[in-house]
Parts: structure tokens; C-alpha cells; sequence
């Protein structure tokens, strides 16, 4: 469990880069904003996409840890 506890922490503490990301291209489109500056946040994102599974063991969602710790929920493992 020592594993998935590092992933649950790890997932906490970077899950932010993610919205950011979305916030910016959002906020430039809003401004009339570059194409360059939305390209470079879409680049961001797409690689954190591909990290997303890696990010979600099973046995690191509710049930195995406390609601403080994830709002992973059972759906994440779900096809």
C-alpha cells in the first residue's frame, strides 16, 4: 500500500498543473490572445494526459484511502 500512497500524494500535490493549463488557454482565448500561447498550454496538457493512467493505480481511490486523501472515486477504474 506504501506504493499507492505515494501516488495518492503525488497526484494531490501536482493535480493543479492540470486546471492551470486549462485556465490559461481559456483566459487567452477570452483576451483575443496568441495562437503561439494556446499551442504551448495544449502541449502541456497533452503530456500530462498521457500520465493520467499512471497516476490512478488500483487501490489508490476511496475505500483505500480516506476522502481527505483522494476523491478518486470506484467510476476512475470502471471501462
Amino acid at each position: 500500500m506504501f506504493g499507492a500512497g505515494r501516488v495518492v500524494a503525488g497526484r494531490a500535490s501536482s493535480g493543479g498543473g492540470k486546471s492551470e493549463g486549462a485556465t490559461a488557454i481559456k483566459a487567452n482565448a477570452k483576451a483575443g490572445g496568441s495562437v503561439a500561447t494556446v499551442a504551448k498550454h495544449a502541449k502541456a496538457l497533452n503530456a500530462t494526459s498521457k500520465q493520467m493512467l499512471a497516476l490512478f493505480p488500483k487501490g489508490s481511490g476511496r475505500g483505500d484511502f480516506s476522502d481527505k486523501q483522494t476523491r478518486a472515486l470506484p467510476a476512475v477504474w470502471k471501462d
